[in-house]
């Protein structure tokens, strides 16, 4: 009955998951905005710097804004612990002049919890939900439902609880308090986090009560950026943003190997403080090795993809050329199967090899030129007579392109026979048979999909499309997309001439080519969605939302106050 009750006041509310901390904050990015009277570091300077900077701002609002939770973001318990008096707080009903008594015997009279009780409830309470948790954490993936997220404020409740278990007539020191209301925040944040998948968080949001407990531990927690215990969360949480996904996925075991680092947590640490040490260069050791795979895999991927599409542009570009002269123009079915299919590949040969300011690029085009000179038909003499010069020469640079890419000699003999008979028409001044519509249509299309061109022939963009084909003309390479289900795939890199993206799972293989107008139109059904990243380490993002949602909250109190 005992462990059933523990696990209730751990479970979540009937509402589901906890609400997300929004005061001031824009969902999605990783600084939130917010205006109130502290000013913000400069977020220029070098991260220890930073985050002591974020570290005294925040200290200094927790004591403009008072105790208990003045400035906790939505959703993070706003009352007072119950049952455990706040120093100078008049007690409910009492009238100002009461309260003012009653504040001056409890300053005479009152216990203050000491650090060693405060430490001593706390392990209590990480004993629970260690019996609560062993299940899921000892208990093969997908052998159990999905672990829940503790409730961070119920925590509080909890405490109150122990500690009133010690002495019914003590209370909380107001820096206690607000140690307590920031590693609350902190866990807030995390459970807000949209980089983080929700696997991740209910397993990490476990680790509250511990972190809790190693803050009244070592004073030096929220002042040491290289606290250990603070990178070991940061590495956790860049994990599970790289190599866990929603849909429950994880890549090269990093779920199984955070939540065995949790359990470690939550049943070896009493008081050592080295312990987080010890798991920090385990899992760092770990992430290390996988990274760097990951990374050498990418990094195939991407030099083979970019080879395929230096190609795809090459392609292109000979697609352009060849429409730019032939548009408008009726022409028959052999001419534009020769300018199309052989020429259009010798065409991307030399460009590839040669480049475009080469002569052998300029010779080839100038060929396609004569060709539809050549079948046009002739009425002056000076043309006939050119006509004659040109044709030896003319079929010597079309049966050398055709040897050069490995024409199929039969075919080629075909088409070059066409030609000839076409441009004797053009001598006898007659006008060649133009191709049917539906041939010529069937012949350009398969021609600009073999260029790349996907979206030929398909439904235009609309504008709204095109709005978001922009827009992913500025995403930056390792960007991440949840497709629907909850599958996780990175822009490992995309062509800007192209607009081709390349798609890479959470291991680093290359899964999908898209293109831009393919991914415009995922994100705007709801298929795809960006998970905007960052760079930052998690602890100096959630620092910085817990300083702009008190910030927000202290001006709303100066607004409030000035009215």
């Amino acid at each position: 009955m005992a462990d059933e009750a523990i696990a209730q006041s751990l479970a979540p509310e009937v509402t589901g998951q906890p609400v997300a901390p929004n005061m001031g904050r824009i969902p999605g990015f990783t600084s939130p905005v917010s205006h109130g009277p502290a000013q913000a570091p400069d977020p220029s300077l070098p991260t220890q710097q930073y985050q002591a900077g974020l570290v005294g701002a925040i200290r200094g609002l927790q004591n403009q804004l008072g105790v208990p939770h003045h400035g906790a973001p939505q959703g993070y318990a706003q009352q007072p612990m119950q049952g455990v008096p706040m120093q100078g707080a008049p007690s409910q009903g009492a009238s100002p002049m009461q309260g003012q008594a009653t504040q001056g015997a409890a300053v005479r009279q009152a216990v203050v919890y000491s650090n060693h009780q405060l430490v001593s409830a706390l392990q209590n309470l990480q004993t629970q939900a260690t019996a609560v948790t062993r299940q899921f954490m000892h208990a093969d993936d997908g052998a159990v439902a999905p672990m829940q997220p503790a409730m961070i404020a119920q925590v509080e409740r909890d405490l109150t609880q122990k500690l009133r278990e010690q002495s019914e007539d003590g209370e909380v020191d107001g820096k206690d308090m607000h140690t307590i209301d920031l590693v609350g925040m902190l866990f807030e944040y995390m459970l807000s986090d949209d980089n983080l998948p929700d696997s991740v968080k209910a397993l990490l949001s476990y680790l509250h009560t511990p972190f809790l407990k190693l803050a009244f531990i070592d004073k030096d927690f929220f002042e040491e950026t290289e606290h250990p215990a603070r990178l070991l969360l940061n590495n956790m949480a860049e994990a599970g943003t790289q190599w866990v996904s929603n849909d429950g996925s994880s890549q090269y075991e990093i779920y199984p190997k955070i939540k065995a680092i949790v359990s470690r947590v939550l049943e070896e640490f009493k008081n050592d403080v080295r312990l987080f040490a010890e798991l920090l260069l385990e899992f760092s050791s770990y992430t290390k090795k996988i990274a760097r795979r990951q990374e050498l895999m990418e990094r195939r991927a991407t030099e083979k993809v970019q080879g395929e599409e230096k190609l795809r542009e090459v392609k292109i570009r000979v697609n352009q050329e060849i429409r730019a002269r032939t548009d408008g123009l009726e022409l028959p079915s052999a001419v534009l199967l020769l300018l199309l299919q052989p020429w259009s590949d010798y065409l991307a040969f030399v460009l590839l090899r040669y480049g475009d300011e080469s002569e052998s690029w300029t010779r080839a085009l100038t060929a396609v030129d004569d060709i539809l000179w050549s079948i046009l038909p002739k009425e002056a003499s000076t043309d006939r007579a050119r006509q004659m010069d040109l044709h030896d020469s003319l079929l010597d640079v079309i049966e050398t392109g055709f040897e050069t890419i490995g024409y199929d000699q039969a075919k080629g003999k075909k088409l070059i026979e066409a030609l000839v008979s076409l441009q004797k028409m053009a001598l006898q001044s007659k006008r060649v048979e133009a191709a049917p519509a539906p041939m010529r249509d069937k012949l350009e299309t398969m021609a600009a999909e073999k260029a790349g061109h996907t979206d030929f022939g398909k439904d235009k963009a609309t504008p709204e499309e095109e709005r978001m084909v922009e827009n992913l003309k500025m995403i930056e390479f390792g960007t991440w997309f949840e497709l629907e289900g909850g599958k996780r795939l990175k822009v490992a890199w995309y062509n800007s001439k192209t607009l081709h993206y390349m798609l890479v799972d959470q291991m680093g293989k290359k899964v999908a080519m898209k293109s831009g107008l393919e991914l415009a139109r995922e994100m705007l059904s709801g298929a795809a969605k960006v998970i905007a990243g960052s760079t930052k380490p998690f602890f100096e993002r959630a620092l910085e939302n817990i300083f702009h949602s008190l910030n927000s909250k202290a001006a709303e109190g100066d607004t409030a106050n000035a009215e």
